[in-house]
């Protein structure tokens, strides 16, 4: 019986010694596959870090952009309304806007204001129009608080407008002295009189004329009494 079991046992131990062995290999090899996810990780994670730095510096001041309409519920001060004309398209001096104090408000106490946002104010020449230096940024906030305040017109941005003259098509223009002695193509950059109605004091008028005639009202005839204001 013993020469039976003695070749028995010398197997099981040999098996006991393959296994153990294996265990070994495998535990080994785990250890090893874990270091490398470790190292991978590791490297990972710095490659992120270092991304996000190079990112957060190469960003721009966080005052020009989100925070301030983060911080600013103001940002869009104007209505659709109160929007210049081209609002959108329109370049605006940055640093600066226009504000125009209304009569009888000291100028200590608008000074005074307008220190409280860090603003410099220096007039226009003689007109009551101030340019007020602000810092960068702040412009559509102040101008919030400022359109709040009751003894100032108006406060608004600095845009750039363009400077050309509106020249007609008149052949006879040039003949037009009076027109030229009180600046009518600079008046007319401005506005052209749109929906403006005007009276006109004279003998009469000629209501066939091209130039008048889609663009009368009723008149009255002051000597006659009635609404013939053709030219005797």
């Amino acid at each position: 019986m013993e020469s039976i079991r003695q070749p028995h046992s010398v197997i099981n131990s040999y098996s006991i010694s393959l296994s153990s062995s294996s265990y070994i290999n495998l535990t080994d090899t785990r250890y090893r596959l874990k270091r490398i996810f470790s190292t991978v990780f590791l490297a990972g994670l710095i490659g992120i870090i270092s991304l996000t730095s190079a990112t957060s510096e190469a960003a721009p001041p966080t005052h020009a952009n989100n925070n301030r309409a983060k911080n600013n519920p103001s940002a869009n001060v104007f209505s659709e309304k109160e929007q210049p004309r081209g609002h959108q398209a329109e370049k605006w001096a940055k640093g600066r806007i226009l504000v125009m104090p209304r009569a009888g408000l000291p100028a200590k106490a608008f000074n005074k204001f307008l220190k409280e946002h860090d603003g410099n104010a220096r007039k226009i020449g003689q007109s009551d129009l101030y340019i007020v230096d602000l810092p960068e940024y702040t412009e559509e906030r102040v101008i919030a608080r400022l359109l709040q305040h009751p003894h100032l017109k108006f406060a608004e941005l600095d845009y750039e407008v363009s400077s050309t003259s509106l020249m007609p098509n008149d052949p006879y223009f040039k003949n037009a002295w009076h027109l030229s002695k009180i600046g009518a193509p600079t008046a007319w950059s401005s506005s052209l009189g749109e929906n403006v109605t005007i009276a006109i004091l004279d003998t009469g008028v000629d209501g066939s004329h091209p130039d008048l005639a889609a663009k009368m009202v009723p008149g009255w005839n002051f000597y006659n009494n009635n609404s013939d204001t053709s030219d005797v």
